[in-house]
């Protein structure tokens, strides 16, 4: 009795390395009341080194949903030829989530997902589940948040950050 071999030429190649980079900058308004000016979003193709940033400008402080945004990037990505399809597993690494992952429309849903870590937010135990648009329709997505502030010397800010590392912070109007 022979065993019957299964042909794998029909398997698709492993996602690639992605991480989605996330920002959100915004104004005191009034007090305790933050007005979200834009969401940032640079979605990094750690096998090629490629890159594509998209920059949603919020009109009258309305925010969009993690998922909304994301999507929007990873969409722009693939346009770019950065990736050839919204990936089922990525990174999304922001400095201070805490502020950032509040920003979103969305973030009482997805909150319990992420562990509070040393006064921010992480996915300590299981990846942050998402449902992403695509061309080819749904994408069910696994994403792992890290904060790079916890990767970062005590009390780096961004901006000295990207100064170490020869990046330039980019100044909002």
């Amino acid at each position: 009795m022979t065993r019957r071999k299964t042909s794998h030429d029909h398997q698709e190649a492993p996602d690639p390395f992605i991480v989605v980079g996330l920002d959100a900058e915004w104004v005191l308004e009034s007090a305790g009341k933050n007005l979200i000016l834009c969401c940032q979003f640079c979605v990094n193709n750690a096998d090629t080194g490629a890159k594509a940033e998209l920059i949603i400008f919020l009109k009258d402080g309305k925010r969009i949903t993690l998922e909304n945004g994301l999507t929007r990037a990873m969409l722009v990505a693939v346009k770019q030829g950065i990736i050839a399809k919204v990936p089922n597993r990525f990174i999304i690494a922001a400095h201070f989530t805490r502020a950032d992952l509040t920003t979103f429309k969305d973030f009482k849903l997805f909150k319990r997902s992420v562990g509070a870590v040393r006064k921010s937010y992480a996915t300590t135990d299981r990846p942050l589940q998402l449902c992403l648009a695509s061309n080819e329709g749904p994408v069910r997505c696994s994403a792992t948040v890290v904060d790079t502030m916890m990767l970062s010397p005590a009390g780096a800010s961004l901006d000295k950050l990207g100064k170490l590392l020869g990046v330039p912070k980019v100044e909002m109007p």
